[in-house]
């Protein structure tokens, strides 16, 4: 698996955990910073972890013939 998967893949579980406390702690977080409360922060943690596997697979080493991402083209 090269760096840049598992960077990315390390960073996305980071954000899980602390989405997953976010989450735990919603009343704290609710208390401490007024609005935005855990389950909003957790919503947006993973939101950004998710955006980060996706963003490496779709400059992922899976190409096609003429340097094009596998992902890129199932988008397509």
């Amino acid at each position: 698996m090269p760096r840049s998967e598992r960077w990315a893949f390390g960073g996305a579980l980071l954000l899980y955990v602390i989405a997953k406390f976010a989450e735990l702690n919603d009343h704290q977080i609710a208390a401490l910073l007024g609005a935005p409360a855990g389950q909003t922060l957790k919503h947006l943690l993973a939101t950004g972890a998710t955006a980060g596997i996706v963003g490496c697979l779709v400059r992922g080493p899976g190409t096609l013939p003429g340097g094009r991402s596998v992902i890129k083209r199932i988008l397509q």
